[in-house]
């Protein structure tokens, strides 16, 4: 969502589930993976072909039945926020 003001403070509250089963062929990381994105760049600064805003989200991902799985990840699309040495 985009807004006419910036927010500098918000509250969210979210409750998730996955149904249903992975689409035919689907990329292996889109496997019962979505997200909130908490903080994005004004839509006014993106490019017309720009994928994805450059943000900061928290992933949210399902188990795959075989052990555990990490979620409430931080995902940084278009802006990495740790550097490789």
């Amino acid at each position: 969502m985009f807004y006419k003001k910036p927010y500098s403070y918000y509250l969210i509250g979210v409750e998730y589930r996955f149904v249903g089963d992975q689409v035919k062929g689907g990329p292996g990381w889109a496997f019962r993976n979505n997200g909130i994105m908490i903080h994005g760049q004004e839509a006014a600064t993106m490019g017309k072909n720009q994928d994805l805003p450059t943000s900061i989200e928290v992933q949210l991902l399902g188990g795959k039945g075989d052990g555990g799985r990490s979620t409430a990840n931080i995902c940084t699309p278009g802006h990495p926020i740790f550097k490789r040495r």
